[in-house]
């Protein structure tokens, strides 16, 4: 029989398959709140740049993962604006 996933495991695997490279998330890690880009999408986790680098962390499961910005580019103009 397979093995069937709690709701949370799911809610959280199905968050970290949106996040992609160049997004924006904050994370909450032992206590400690701030933003990162994110670099890669490993699957059951991401690896991150912090925007401020007083903290080592360079991972971050989805557990730690607390908002999401998706990168957005500008909308294209039409050629004769």
């Amino acid at each position: 029989m397979a093995r069937s996933h709690s709701t949370s495991e799911r809610s959280e695997r199905a968050r970290i398959d949106r996040i992609q490279p160049g997004d924006l998330v904050e994370c909450e890690i032992n206590g400690r709140t701030f933003r990162a880009d994110v670099a890669a999408n490993e699957g059951d986790r991401l690896a991150i740049s912090p925007i401020c680098r007083n903290n080592s962390y360079r991972h971050a499961k989805p557990k730690n993962v607390a908002r999401h910005w998706r990168l957005a580019g500008r909308p294209k103009r039409e050629v004769g604006d």
